[in-house]
């Protein structure tokens, strides 16, 4: 849920990812998809398509439990004119159509934290990262630096509109309480360096919070957390909080 001018609205976001080891080479191969659920203001909450995100990252560990590595992904939005799902908010104005379906967007990419390009509706997002983890006992450590580059080939050149610069940081740590079950917290920022979405330089940072559980098990790993966005993507947006659930299985 968020609150927005109006009052408290509903939100939800989803990501599917997939990746492949290549061995023996310490090279993934990987992709992911990202939708959601998300309200402009007057009408009523509507799906949101995100982008298809294809790319690879390398990973290198040693005996001591830290490893570092390097990734590259390219994110293609599936909708670049907007949802013909919005048409209500103006049958005949297109540019009210696209309006709309961007501000959901937008709000919808209020969950996603380091992953609010995948919300980006407008162009093709090039996103290079950097990954650090440190495991010592019964804690990890995990730090991911990434930085989106878009450009939106339908906007006129050379303008701010063109294109838009963000970099993302995020920290992860967490604590074995047993063989079963382990607590985290995951604390994101993601920062808008350059383009139109806002001229407030106090919102240009916008950060995420998730405190949660992971239960863990031989194939599958369930996780449940407690995401809170004092300073959400929407700059409409007083704070926004919710329940996040996931999966991951290793074959």
């Amino acid at each position: 849920m968020g609150r927005f001018g109006g009052g408290l609205r509903p939100l939800a976001q989803a990501r599917l990812a997939v990746e492949v080891p290549l061995r023996p080479l310490p090279i993934y191969l990987g992709f992911s998809y990202a939708g959601g659920l998300g309200a402009a203001d007057g009408l009523a909450p509507r799906p949101v398509t995100g982008a298809i995100a294809v790319g690879g990252r390398a990973a290198w560990g040693s005996a001591m439990g830290f490893a570092f590595g390097g990734g590259f992904d390219v994110l293609v939005p599936t909708r670049l004119r907007g949802d013909d799902r919005f048409r209500d908010a103006d049958p005949v104005g297109p540019l009210a159509i696209r309006s709309a379906y961007r501000g959901a967007a937008d709000r919808v990419a209020t969950f996603a934290g380091p992953e609010a390009d995948a919300f980006w509706p407008r162009g093709v997002v090039f996103r290079p990262s950097v990954d650090l983890r440190l495991v010592t006992g019964r804690f990890v450590f995990q730090a991911r630096e990434a930085i989106g580059l878009a450009i939106d080939a339908r906007a006129p050149f050379g303008t701010d509109a063109q294109s838009r610069i963000t970099a993302s940081l995020t920290l992860y740590g967490a604590y074995r309480l047993g063989s079963a079950l382990a607590i985290d917290l995951e604390t994101a920022e993601f920062y808008l360096v350059s383009g139109t979405e806002t001229t407030e330089d106090g919102r240009r940072a916008r950060f995420l919070v998730t405190p949660g559980l992971r239960f863990l098990a031989l194939r599958g790993t369930p996780t449940l957390g407690f995401p809170i966005a004092p300073r959400p993507t929407a700059d409409d947006a007083q704070a926004a909080f919710g329940v996040k659930a996931g999966m991951t299985f290793v074959f």
